[in-house]
């Protein structure tokens, strides 16, 4: 093996750390963006705190994982499902 091999595969490895990290940074964004920026969406799109509930859980829905209670109806949602906040719910760990 060449001393150059470890170099690149330091070069790689840095590369993908990189690429990790800002795909994290991203996330986090994404996450706590809508909480910024909620009261003057909510202004300007004259929606109810409700509504902007709604829009928020659909957001979390997409990444919602296939175990997760909105996904074990059996059926297509709709607006109702995404209404009833006992389904958003993280389970409680402790």
């Amino acid at each position: 093996m060449s001393a150059a091999a470890p170099a690149a595969v330091s070069s790689q490895a840095w590369r993908i750390f990189i690429v990790l990290c800002a795909g994290f940074v991203a996330s986090q964004f994404y996450r706590v963006s809508n909480a910024v920026i909620a009261p003057e969406l909510m202004r300007s799109l004259s929606i109810s705190p409700a509504a902007m509930g709604v829009i928020t859980g659909v957001g979390f829905l997409a990444v919602a994982p296939r175990d997760h209670a909105l996904h074990q109806l059996g059926r297509q949602l709709d607006y109702d499902d995404l209404r009833d906040p006992r389904q958003w719910g993280v389970k409680d760990s402790g």
